[in-house]
């Protein structure tokens, strides 16, 4: 919790520090940033310890949801729009994201009892503020983080149990984009994911020894191109 408090205090401070340095560094306007973009992006999940709980938790077969890393590559597309004033820039941005990202944990004293999770797809709706200096702009970004996330667990004969997780969280981040060619952009960012969401076991096989299955936090860092129309 101390963590995501830290996130959102120096996210707050950014937000205020992009629009007090526009009275503090001297702009040349090269680019017109305003109007409508589509582009495509492509990245890496990096955030290990993204789930927690676990089944038969006090038994040699207890298996543990923190031992599961989604991580991996991520790819897919994003449209916006953006309006200028001198140097100010704000907007709006949607994406989508098809994830390579899925992971086992093994109990202590059987492969066939285990759990499997992965999260397929990922997307937000994001504010963004950002101030520019020369073909740069330089920005902070943050709104409703959505993704398509599910975890099985499977113990011997039983059924298989599944937690299929609400999906809605909160992103935020930060990152710079290039005018590098007429109307196409380069950008690098980072987003941050908050989902803290859980699933009650309660009626799970072995529910007597079973804890709720957290699905956490997942940090990307990525990179994409868009095109501009204006």
């Amino acid at each position: 919790m101390k963590t995501r408090v830290l996130i959102a205090a120096v996210a707050l401070n950014g937000f205020v520090g992009v629009a007090e340095a526009a009275d503090i560094i001297p702009q040349e306007t090269v680019v017109d940033w305003s109007g409508m973009y589509i582009g495509a992006q492509m990245g890496l999940g990096l955030f290990d310890g993204n789930m927690s709980g676990c089944v038969e938790c006090n038994s040699g077969s207890a298996t543990f949801a923190d031992d599961i890393s989604l991580s991996g590559i991520t790819a897919g597309l994003h449209a916006g729009y953006n309006w200028q004033s001198d140097a100010i820039v704000f907007g709006i941005e949607g994406d989508i994201n098809l994830n390579d990202w899925e992971d086992t944990a093994n109990s202590g004293d059987s492969s066939d009892e285990y759990m499997k999770a992965s999260v397929d797809a990922l997307g937000s709706i994001r504010g963004r503020l950002g101030i520019t200096s020369g073909d740069a702009l330089f920005y902070l970004t943050g709104g409703v983080a959505l993704s398509n996330a599910e975890l099985k667990s499977i113990r011997d004969s039983n059924p298989v149990d599944t937690a299929k997780f609400n999906n809605l969280g909160a992103v935020m981040g930060g990152g710079v984009e290039l005018m590098a060619f007429a109307n196409t952009s380069i950008r690098a960012e980072g987003l941050y994911y908050i989902f803290n969401d859980k699933v009650d076991t309660s009626n799970w096989h072995d529910a007597s020894t079973s804890t709720d299955i957290k699905l956490h936090d997942m940090f990307v860092v990525r990179v994409g191109a868009s095109w501009h129309f204006n």
